[in-house]
């Protein structure tokens, strides 16, 4: 079965990875759903991570209002990382989801969203709103393998998105992208896969 995470080709990637193992099948099925359930509530993100770095919020495609229903391909997530925005035009990253996968079968099953920097979709300036270039992909996956129940981060492609005119934007971008891969984006990521599969 092929992965829908994409491979890492240029740039940053992370991985992270929480399981947790149960006594039977059933078991391991009925907590997964919980689990997937929590992946698929992306307003909640913030509040289920015992080290809420940053705010999630899911907006519809077609007038970019905020959405409290399941995500769909094409929805957006507004993100807010605590970083210092100098002189940036919005105090909000954006991403796109690509990908939506729901895999059942009798001894695996899958549930997981693919993310991708985006423009702005409330803004009319057509250029990528995140610290990353639109080539970085951000996956978040809840899988049951028999009677045990993995989530799974894997950030792929990870480059520094230099090309806002802003100076200011530029720089902001460089030094996250920078503390990002020193391991500073860890922190929030981590702390979602384990919101995700807490008891």
């Amino acid at each position: 079965m092929k992965s829908p995470i994409p491979i890492n080709v240029k740039g940053h990637q992370l991985n992270i990875r929480e399981e947790k193992e149960f006594d039977n099948s059933e078991d391991a099925y009925h907590f997964y759903t919980i689990a997937k359930n929590r992946l698929l509530n992306i307003d909640n993100w913030d509040e289920i991570c015992a080290l809420p770095l940053a705010t999630f919020s899911l907006y519809t495609v077609d007038d970019s209002v905020n959405k409290t229903d399941r995500p769909e391909v094409g929805d957006f997530v507004k993100i807010k990382i605590p970083f210092p925005l100098f002189a940036t035009q919005s105090e909000f990253d954006w991403v796109k989801i690509e990908e939506i996968t729901d895999e059942e079968m009798d001894d695996f099953k899958r549930t997981c969203i693919v993310l991708r920097p985006t423009d702005d979709p409330t803004s009319d300036i057509a250029t990528t709103a995140h610290f990353f270039k639109p080539s970085a992909t951000s996956s978040i996956c809840v899988e049951q393998h028999r009677n045990l129940v993995v989530v799974v981060y894997a950030g792929r492609n990870q480059q520094a998105n230099t090309s806002p005119n802003n100076v200011a934007v530029k720089l902001r971008n460089t030094l996250v992208t920078f503390g990002a891969k020193l391991g500073a984006s860890y922190p929030q990521w981590k702390s979602l896969v384990k919101g995700i599969i807490r008891a």
